[in-house]
């Protein structure tokens, strides 16, 4: 081996070292990384004999211990052991929504506690595991490989390559690739996290979960300094803004939440395409884009005209402060609110106010939830008068109903 060869390697392992010593006695906020590289690198594919490739990939009903790999062949960039679901899905057999890496805790994503009171902010996979695609986003990993060919043929619904700000567009990935058919992943071009322009899931994520992230933090949130890079975004979805609950909603309550920055758009009804994304809203419309806005079509026949400002629940608009809205004044977990000004203080803001937005995460969850359609709540058990509780669902803003 050559001298200046030896020197790279000896550099490079120095800094990752000193890298490493820097986060693993960081004060910084609970979203950034903790902990001992090797829980989530190696410097070698293998130790003892066995390799250090550690994924869980999930399959029907079934958690196996299958390495990803056993499909997937392509190097595993980053050094990393884990893969996105082999990190945030150990608790795949047991546990709820929180589990233990070298004493730090992991969000998960699937988990097999379906308490409720149990379950994080963007809900829970499993629940398309044990009813069908309906109830979340069919996500690649979390279903076999074709258990609806209808479903992995298609799109996301309603989208629009206009309103898709990243360079690699979605639908530029053929049917019958390489990879799981147009199911979305986790990250990348073709995912949600991480930079939209690799197409490579942990590529996309590179340096994300070690960035300084103190101003999404409650206590010091600087919405002009977030968005930047996936890791100065809200939950690594590039460029959205917002605040994070540090334990990701484990103990969720009007007062102990995430937030989400909100941006009243009312005046861009029938806008047909975005270069950039600030809010969950838009960031759900680099997908969904004509349940968005108007005057878009999916190719799909589905082509809203600018003529009626809405077809569907209006998203992105004020609530107005008049009846029948002004009686929702507390902040209901089941009725969700952007705001167009963060809320710093680390208890959130309980109040309705006059900087309120309706959102698709008013009526949503990101993942997955325990009904159709990944709502909050269940239609069907939306009657008019039915208001009681913590459980008002619709009739949280529609007060008179």
């Amino acid at each position: 081996m050559g001298l200046s060869r030896r020197k790279l390697i000896f550099g490079s392992v120095f800094v990752a070292a000193a890298l490493c010593a820097v986060f693993l006695f960081s004060e910084q906020a609970e979203a950034k990384v903790k902990g001992q590289c090797y829980f989530c690198h190696t410097m070698h594919n293998s130790q003892d004999g066995a390799s250090m490739i550690v994924d869980s990939q999930i399959q029907g009903n079934i958690a196996t211990d299958t390495d990803c790999q056993g499909c997937h062949s392509e190097p595993r960039e980053n050094l990393l052991t884990y893969s996105c679901i082999g990190c945030h899905a150990i608790n795949a057999s047991a546990g709820d929504g929180i589990a233990s890496l070298g004493g730090y805790d992991v969000p998960q994503v699937y988990y097999a506690d379906t308490t409720e009171t149990k379950e994080l902010a963007a809900g829970n996979f499993i629940h398309i595991v044990n009813n069908d695609w309906t109830y979340g986003h069919n996500v690649h990993g979390f279903q076999p490989v074709g258990i609806d060919a209808d479903v992995d043929s298609l799109l996301p619904p309603g989208y629009d390559s206009q309103m898709d700000p990243s360079t690699s567009k979605y639908d530029s990935w053929p049917y019958g690739g390489s990879l799981s058919p147009q199911q979305p992943l986790c990250a990348g071009t073709y995912g949600c996290h991480g930079n939209r322009n690799e197409e490579s899931q942990t590529v996309a994520m590179i340096g994300s979960h070690h960035s300084d992230d103190s101003m999404l933090q409650f206590g010091s949130i600087d919405d002009t300094t977030q968005g930047g890079s996936p890791g100065t975004s809200f939950r690594f979805l590039s460029g959205v803004k917002g605040g994070e609950d540090d334990d990701w909603e484990y103990s969720a309550a009007s007062d102990d939440h995430n937030e989400y920055f909100g941006a009243d758009i009312g005046a861009r009804t029938g806008q047909t395409s975005q270069s950039s994304v600030e809010t969950m809203s838009e960031f759900c419309a680099s997908c969904h884009g004509i349940f968005h806005m108007t005057g878009l079509s999916d190719g799909r026949g589905i082509s809203p005209t600018n003529a009626s400002p809405w077809i569907r629940h209006p998203s992105d608009f004020m609530i107005p402060s008049s009846a029948p809205y002004s009686n929702y004044v507390t902040y209901e977990l089941t009725a969700r609110v952007a705001r167009t000004t963060l809320p710093d203080p680390a208890s959130n803001d309980t109040q309705i106010g006059s900087n309120s937005i309706v959102f698709c995460l008013s009526c949503h969850k990101a993942h997955a939830s325990r009904q159709p359609d990944m709502l909050r709540y269940s239609y069907s058990a939306m009657t008019t008068g039915g208001s009681s509780g913590s459980n008002k669902l619709c009739f949280a803003c529609h007060t008179d109903k």
